[in-house]
């Protein structure tokens, strides 16, 4: 009796070690930056329809992304309200960006406050990747005051809610990592000019 034939098993290609550094509410650290102002103050971003982000002091205030700003000030007479400027958030982010490249050779600028990295190079040359975040949240608070996150995980998507956790989701684990997550955190991973508020 003849055999049949026995296919291969299909080779499944695992997805890259990205990183992802993110600093929250990039549009009010860039204000922050250009315009000489302490974080520590209540600080908010707007534009014509509301506010676009917040600093934590302002937020521990009460004062929400997509609050009209009449609302927000009397909320918190003490809310300094910032105009949205895009140009501004670019030119901040650049120095950052280029400070965090003395660790990382090959950068992707996701947006403003956000940047992508395949990681597996730098993290070995680093000592690991806990030692490259580490090093990389170093560099930011240097470069603006501010903080940041860091995340490593396999693919994009998991990067991008790995960096918003500030984790290190081990390699194999991405599935176990999103299993329970809400649909509605895909939208952190958008590249809009909503989402750079976030």
């Amino acid at each position: 009796m003849a055999s049949l034939p026995v296919s291969p098993l299909p080779v499944v290609e695992q997805a890259p070690r990205l990183g992802v550094l993110w600093v929250p509410d990039w549009p009010v650290v860039a204000a922050a930056v250009e315009g000489g102002l302490s974080m520590e103050q209540p600080l908010a971003v707007h534009d014509s329809r509301g506010i676009l982000a917040a600093s934590a002091t302002a937020r521990a205030l009460g004062i929400r992304r997509g609050m009209r700003r009449r609302s927000a000030q009397e909320l918190c007479p003490e809310l300094v309200l910032v105009p949205a400027d895009a140009g501004r958030d670019v030119r901040v982010f650049e120095p950052l960006v280029q400070a965090c490249e003395h660790l990382i050779a090959d950068l992707e600028v996701v947006r403003p406050g956000m940047v992508l990295f395949a990681a597996t190079g730098p993290a070995r040359y680093a000592g690991g990747e806990y030692e490259l975040a580490n090093a990389l949240v170093g560099v930011v608070a240097q470069e603006t005051g501010a903080e940041c996150q860091v995340g490593v995980a396999d693919g994009y998507l998991t990067a991008v809610l790995a960096a918003r956790d500030g984790v290190l989701v081990p390699q194999g684990e991405a599935r176990d990592h999103l299993a329970d997550r809400d649909v509605r955190t895909l939208l952190h991973a958008a590249t809009t000019r909503e989402a750079s508020a976030s």
